[in-house]
This record gives C-alpha cells, structure tokens and sequence, in this order.
C-alpha cells in the first residue's frame, strides 16, 4: 500500500512539473505575487521561500521541498489567474467551499481538532507561535479570545479565530478563507494549507515555547 501511495506521489508530482515547464513565470510572477528567480519564480509560503520550476521545488536552503509543499506552490503557480485577485472580505469556513465535502472531515480532525486540543488552556502561547509566523489581529479581534490574519502565499490569507474553553463550552477554533482562495488553489491544497498552519503553530521546536 506504501509502495502504491508512493508512485501516485511520484507521478502527480512529475504530472505537474511537465506543465510548470510550459508556464511564462515572466508573465505570472507579478499576478501571484512572486518573485522572478532563475529558472523559475520564488514564492513566500507561510514564514519561507521557496524556488519553484521545472526542475521541482526547492526550498531556502536549496533542499527538495517535502510533498506537500510542493503541491501547494505547484497548483498556485499552474492555478495563476489572469489577474491578480482582489480579496473581497467575503471570509469562508473550508465546509462552504462547493468542492470541499470529501475533504470536510479530514480538515476538521487534522486542522481544527488540532488546534482545539494544542491549545486549550494556552492561548497566549497559540498567540505567540501564531506571531511566529507573521500573524496580525484581524478585524474580528474583539470577537475571540484570539483572531488573527495569517499570511499563507501572497494572494491567500486565512483568519485563525479562538475562543478557549470555559465553564459552559469547550475550546473552539476555526480558519477562515477569502472567498478568492478558490482562484488560487483548489480544496485539496487548500486543505494541505490548513494543516500546515497546525503544524507550523505547533512545532515547538522552531518557535521556542511550549
């Protein structure tokens, strides 16, 4: 079964680095917000860059990204719109996207119920891993205990929202999407996104404090 899972990995992978070698990145880099390298475009993803191009993508360091990195920025740079897209504040929980049902119970159990159980109890430390990674309030600040904008790739930002446990109601946390997002990825990576914002707040041995 590993084996399987491993050549379905091998070739998407390969799948779509035969259609990044067909893309202008002169022409895509400033629509989503990328940077023109050598032989490719350099994409700021969560608190990293990355390098990406027909020969994979690489990360800061020049290591081969891990997977599903690499099918993140991979589907953003072949998703590249004709235009920028405007973010229109029109916010999402991931179960609203029309493509989303299959994938609503694994984000809720690798995103959300991660977040949950991290974090009950400790918010001011979910604050500052989330500060880590260049977090910012967001709008809905005076609504949770914790609401924060969440740089993702520079055409996605995802709003963490938490309210911690209390005598009547249990820890509760949500990601929001701009509606946009679904221009710039599809549920599958947007999926991947949300638990890399789980894994990124909760890796404590970058962040420092635990």
């Amino acid at each position: 079964m590993g084996m399987e899972k491993s050549d379905v990995f091998r070739q998407t992978y390969e799948n779509y680095l035969k259609k990044i070698s067909e893309i202008d990145f002169e022409r895509i880099a400033p629509i989503i917000g990328a940077k023109k390298g050598e032989g490719g475009v350099v994409i700021s993803y969560l608190d990293r860059e990355y390098t990406v191009g027909p020969g994979g993508v690489t990360d800061d360091r020049g290591k081969t990204a891990f997977f599903p990195v690499s099918v993140v920025l991979l589907k953003y740079v072949l998703m590249a719109p004709a235009a920028r897209p405007i973010p229109n504040d029109q916010w999402m929980n991931f179960r609203d996207f029309p493509d989303a049902g299959p994938l609503v119970t694994y984000f809720g159990s690798n995103v959300i119920q991660v977040l949950e159980r991290g974090f009950e109890g400790r918010v001011n430390i979910l604050r500052q891993r989330c500060l880590a990674i260049g977090a910012k309030n967001s709008p809905f600040a005076s609504s949770f205990d914790l609401s924060v904008t969440i740089p993702v790739l520079p055409n996605v930002t995802v709003i963490l929202n938490f309210n911690d446990r209390d005598d009547e109601f249990p820890a509760a946390a949500n990601l929001l999407f701009d509606r946009t997002v679904a221009l710039c990825l599809d549920m599958e990576s947007v999926a991947i996104v949300g638990v890399a914002i789980a894994e990124a707040i909760l890796e404590e041995r970058v962040r420092g404090q635990g």
